[in-house]
């Protein structure tokens, strides 16, 4: 009897904290679920605005950030209410759910060239390394561009960056809409690269044919080059501001901008824009400089050509270089600043490598040099003697291996 008493009051107590141990489950499951569909809503409201939750023909407000991932420099249109992305490898991010996902875009026409050039854009979802499509935004009105149709229904994200440079052709985006909803794009990566350079960052030729001629807008991909390639494979975010043609220095007076006079601004003169920039908006761990090619040219064409250290055009270029070196530090102490030759000059134009020497010597330790692969004329050359991607490729092992080295990435 006393065991049978025993035993019914051990199953009574099993009972009790099953009982208890179950309603505590359930009542963490519901915490959970409720605390899971704030988040969402939270989520939601914070890319929808005080619109009401919608699962269908979404569109939204390009100017919340908190929607809308922007890389590289961007131009906000107060006219039109537009956003500008000009500039090589800039552009947007965007998540949503949904099948679908379609783009308000206009770009310019280029006077430069002949034919129809317009700007060209690459399309990744979910993700991607490479590319999933490309695009030729070629309408100089605002018009529906799909960048992702027929999906399976889910939670997808499409980022989408401009292959042309700011010389040749604008590229503007007024509206996004979806048949889904949108939702917080993903983190941006914390590790920035800022990049100046000239034709050959932007891309120049880098997908024509090996040693073709004439340039046009669908065989420039800044994308495929260097600087943008070893910046895709460390993770991180690569802003770059390139011109064909843009020089360190000048030589002559009246002879137009130089790098130096628009690192700082947002520079499009297709529009007519030349707005400042706030450069505590985009704060590089890394700022990688490659210009020169330019400044040798330009002397080399009015017979100039005496680039020797200590001579007037190698001072010139030297003291414009020490003098933009003291600004990017100025403006980003931290940084680690990598400066480039090669692609089409060769390291018998020492200027980088001794200005380098110089500052390291004086202490500055946060300049670096890196020698770029020299471009073989007929084997990969792209257009007009500008380095095709494969070229490109070897160079961004070179940058990549460097960066690492002084950043420990």
């Amino acid at each position: 009897m006393r065991r049978s008493i025993l035993f019914i009051e051990e199953r009574r107590r099993f009972w009790r904290s099953r009982r208890s141990s179950f309603w505590g489950i359930r009542m963490k499951k519901k915490i959970l679920c409720i605390f899971l569909c704030l988040t969402m809503v939270g989520t939601l409201a914070a890319c929808r605005g005080s619109k009401p939750v919608s699962f269908s023909n979404d569109e939204m407000d390009i100017s919340d950030k908190g929607c809308v991932n922007w890389y590289g420099r961007t131009y906000a249109d107060k006219e039109d209410g537009s956003m500008g992305f000009d500039y090589t490898c800039s552009g947007f991010e965007v998540t949503f759910f949904g099948t679908s996902l379609t783009a308000r875009m206009k770009s310019s026409k280029t006077t430069v060239v002949s034919g129809t050039d317009y700007s060209w854009v690459n399309v990744y979802l979910d993700g991607a390394m490479v590319e999933t499509s490309v695009l030729e935004i070629s309408s100089e009105q605002y018009a529906d561009f799909e960048l992702a149709a027929d999906l399976d229904e889910g939670r997808h994200t499409v980022k989408v960056l401009k292959r042309t440079e700011a010389q040749f052709s604008t590229l503007s985006l007024s509206a996004l809409s979806t048949d889904g909803h949108f939702e917080t794009p993903p983190a941006k990566s914390e590790k920035k690269i800022e990049v100046y350079g000239d034709s050959i960052t932007c891309g120049y030729g880098s997908v024509s044919a090996i040693g073709a001629s004439g340039f046009k807008t669908a065989t420039e991909d800044g994308t495929r080059t260097y600087a943008a390639m070893a910046a895709n494979w460390l993770g991180a975010q690569c802003s770059i501001i390139g011109y064909s043609g843009w020089r360190l220095a000048n030589y002559w007076p009246d002879a137009g901008l130089t790098v130096p006079d628009v690192y700082d601004r947002v520079y499009s003169p297709l529009r007519s824009v030349d707005a400042a920039w706030n450069t505590s908006d985009y704060i590089p761990d890394v700022v990688i400089v490659n210009l020169g090619t330019n400044d040798y040219a330009q002397c080399a064409a009015s017979a100039q050509t005496n680039y020797a250290f200590g001579n007037e055009q190698g001072e010139i270029f030297q003291n414009a270089y020490r003098d933009f070196i003291a600004k990017l530090q100025k403006s980003y102490p931290k940084a680690q600043i990598i400066l480039c030759n090669g692609a089409m000059l060769t390291d018998t134009v020492p200027w980088e490598k001794e200005i380098v020497k110089e500052l390291n010597a004086a202490g500055n330790t946060s300049v670096h040099y890196v020698q770029l692969y020299q471009t073989a004329i007929g084997k990969d050359n792209g257009t007009d003697g500008h380095p095709h991607w494969t070229a490109h490729y070897e160079s961004a092992g070179l940058l990549y291996a460097k960066i690492k080295s002084v950043t420990g990435w």
